[in-house]
């Protein structure tokens, strides 16, 4: 089980997607692992691009 909850997870990755953010200032203010959080902002990228793929192969 994961320790952040998935909602956690997904508000932490819009604050690093927004303009001019700054990814090692949002993990100290929440309390996570620098490279914890990049992994989440990769894994979101990953998730995206899969979904894409899957409804660009829908009939």
């Amino acid at each position: 089980m994961s320790k952040y909850e998935k909602e956690f997870k997904d508000g932490a990755v819009r604050l690093c997607n927004a303009k001019d953010a700054n990814k090692a200032q949002i993990a100290r203010s929440l309390g996570v692992e620098y490279k914890t959080l990049c992994n989440w902002v990769y894994l979101s990228k990953d998730e995206v691009f899969i979904l894409k793929a899957f409804i660009a192969n829908l009939p």
